[in-house]
């Protein structure tokens, strides 16, 4: 689900970066927060094995999922927010969409550990 939100957020920033074309600036920085709003699947699955290698994983270890994953939204968006400081760029749109896009991993992953919400996904996927 986070990475659903995540390629929106990748959608948004390639459409407003042709929208901004003849704005070197703005178009450089849309295009920009693309990397921010990406880093997630690779560096998460890789802090994810790290944490593991270190570890170990057993099925009820939730937090071979979880700490890793927390860990590694929380480097991205510390260096979206190093990056846009450095460059004056902290209130535009595209930190505004990056950092959003991924802070909803600590609002949506324990909402998805609900067992209501557990019970809703897979009564879905089993139809």
């Amino acid at each position: 689900m986070i990475e659903m939100i995540l390629i929106t957020a990748f959608t948004i920033q390639i459409i407003m970066a042709i929208v901004k074309r003849k704005s070197p600036e703005d178009h450089g920085w849309w295009m920009a927060s693309t990397a921010f709003t990406l880093m997630m699947p690779g560096l998460g699955r890789g802090l994810q094995n790290l944490w593991i290698g270190l570890y170990g994983f057993t099925p009820d270890n939730a937090s071979a999922q979880t700490i890793p994953i927390y860990l590694c939204q929380a480097i991205i968006i510390g260096m979206t927010l190093a990056v846009a400081a450095k460059f004056g760029k902290l209130k535009h749109p595209a930190t505004f969409l990056a950092v959003g896009a991924n802070m909803t991993l600590f609002v949506l992953e324990p909402v998805a550990r609900s067992p209501e919400i557990q019970a809703f996904w897979r009564g879905l996927i089993a139809v």
